[in-house]
């Protein structure tokens, strides 16, 4: 699936997860906990542990609640540079998880895929939520894009787009 305009890449695309992508996901998931690392003092062996216990967890509680999960790498090209996880419901899109490799963040590839499925959104009519860490960095990305809070659940926020909602940045 290519992006449609107005993303920055055309080389911007999104491929189910496979079995062999294992190794790539944990360096991906390990690459969004480095700060939770630099204070925990561990060594290499505990920190690869924790993680793939981490995201076994992450994994397995996406499969219980969600209804329709989809699991994808994002690829630049054929590199793969992050995951892309969503859930497709009746009135809703979730976004579960959108992470890049740290080489990867601030080039608009997480915007171009936001948008691409608020536009999918709009012709829709659904509207798309998720969760975010209050400290996230993304957060800023996500209300310029015209998500808005809804919910704070301790040091996390709910954003709700509105139903059918036109993009931010988008021509109407």
């Amino acid at each position: 699936m290519l992006c449609p305009a107005p993303c920055l890449d055309p080389q911007i695309r999104l491929r189910p997860v496979r079995d062999e992508d294992g190794d790539f996901l944990l360096r991906v998931h390990a690459s969004t906990r480095e700060a939770e690392r630099a204070l925990g003092g561990w060594t290499d062996e505990a920190w690869i542990e924790f993680i793939a216990e981490q995201q076994a967890r992450q994994q397995a509680g996406y499969l219980a609640q969600c209804a329709r999960p989809a699991f994808n790498l994002i690829l630049l090209g054929d590199e793969p540079v992050g995951r892309f996880y969503r859930d497709d419901g009746k009135q809703e899109i979730r976004l579960l998880d959108l992470a890049l490799l740290p080489g990867h963040r601030g080039l608009g590839i997480g915007t171009c895929l936001i948008r691409d499925v608020l536009a999918e959104a709009q012709a829709t009519k659904r509207c798309v939520g998720l969760h975010v860490g209050i400290t996230n960095p993304a957060l800023a990305l996500y209300l310029r894009l015209g998500l808005r809070v809804v919910d704070v659940l301790g040091p996390h926020l709910y954003l709700r787009s509105q139903a059918g909602a036109q993009p931010e940045g988008q021509p109407g």
